[in-house]
């Protein structure tokens, strides 16, 4: 059931046969639509109620569209397909998911639309703005340059960066790629009436982290996430090889794992074949978004699902890196205090209650979603 929300900002509440509240649906803005779905082996009416969300205006139009009533799917692949299918229309932006289970794709499915003007559905080779999921590949570079020992991660990053400035606490490289250097996040400029439609480039961000005289706290006392923290280490590898930064990835990360339809977008307005568009729903239809977003390192990965498929694989696959690049990504830090920071070159390693790994990070720019998860001990891979 889609509904779509074209002059009011709503909720649906799903109730079973029995009156129980089963299901709140609330995940979209005016322009945009609620999709509720409801699984279920129990016979019956339900009841799908829907609320006013509290919020101006206090009454506009909306529609209800019963989409498909079908049998749900015998398996987690079937049932994953459905939720999939029921979230995206054919001629509306989509979106791509990728389930990986000991190694082998279970499911690689594309719905929707890359660019609605030109009519070009979303495909396994379209690029995506991979967002904050970027910072996993500026991580690794990191971490790969330390384990060839070209970097040292307890060295003082104005040792390659020397517009920073001389502070008491020294930040090293290690604290960047932990987020506890103490640093401003560049979305801090907000505050100073920049908006996230603005252009920013790397060199906006690196002179906003040079004209940072004072930190939030000691490096290494606590936990911060800041972009800026991965700008410095997109210019940290460039000064500490010789090679701009999008380009050394190129050669030395995407190349060598088979990676084609990857990139780093490294200016504002850079032409990408094969990218899928940003939109944004409105009352009148939809609206392209710029993307005007251009500082490597903390974001700016263009990707499609079959090269996210390769690097997955690559992640999962300890055999296929040295020992020492494999306990850098997979072992957290310690603050200063002595306690465990779950944030690793790039991606959060969480322990679930059931005592699993899960190694993940998301991504949000504009109207692009991206995350990318993995469960070790489960041999599951999801990129969406």
């Amino acid at each position: 059931m889609r509904i779509t929300e074209k002059h009011i900002r709503l909720h649906a509440r799903v109730y079973d046969p029995a009156g129980k509240l089963i299901h709140w649906v609330d995940q979209n803005r005016i322009g945009d639509k609620e999709v509720v779905t409801i699984f279920s082996t129990i016979p019956g009416s339900y009841q799908v109620i829907v609320g006013w969300n509290f919020e101006p205006p206090l009454s506009g139009d909306y529609t209800i569209t019963l989409q498909s009533v079908e049998k749900a799917g015998k398996d987690a692949v079937q049932k994953t397909r459905q939720l999939f299918e029921g979230w995206y229309l054919p001629d509306a932006p989509g979106a791509a998911l990728l389930v990986i289970k000991n190694g082998k794709p279970v499911l690689k499915i594309c719905r929707g639309m890359a660019d609605l003007e030109a009519g070009i559905p979303i495909q396994s080779h379209s690029l995506f703005e991979m967002a904050s999921c970027s910072k996993q590949f500026t991580g690794y570079a990191i971490a790969m340059l330390a384990d060839q020992q070209k970097v040292s991660l307890q060295e003082n990053i104005r040792t390659y960066i020397p517009e920073m400035p001389v502070y008491s606490n020294p930040i090293t490289i290690a604290q960047l790629a932990g987020h506890t250097s103490g640093i401003r996040n560049i979305d801090d400029l907000q505050y100073a009436g920049f908006s996230h439609l603005d252009r920013t480039t790397l060199p906006i961000c690196l002179n906003f982290a040079y004209a940072q005289k004072k930190l939030l706290f000691t490096p290494g006392d606590r936990f911060n996430y800041s972009n800026n923290n991965y700008n410095l280490l997109a210019e940290l590898v460039s000064r500490a090889t010789g090679t701009p930064f999008a380009e050394w990835c190129q050669t030395n990360i995407f190349q060598p794992l088979g990676m084609k339809n990857i990139l780093f977008k490294a200016e504002v307005g850079q032409v990408i074949p094969h990218a899928v568009k940003s939109y944004q729903g409105t009352e009148s239809g939809y609206r392209e978004q710029m993307n005007n977003w251009g500082a490597v390192g903390a974001s700016c990965v263009m990707s499609s699902l079959d090269d996210l498929e390769k690097w997955l694989l690559h992640l999962e696959n300890k055999n296929s890196m040295s020992a020492g690049l494999a306990s850098l990504l997979s072992t957290p830090t310690k603050l200063n205090n002595g306690r465990l920071n779950n944030y690793v070159f790039g991606n959060y390693i969480n322990t679930q209650k059931s005592g699993q790994t899960e190694i993940m990070h998301l991504g949000l720019v504009l109207g692009y979603r991206t995350a990318l998860y993995r469960y070790p001990e489960e041999g599951l891979c999801i990129a969406y």
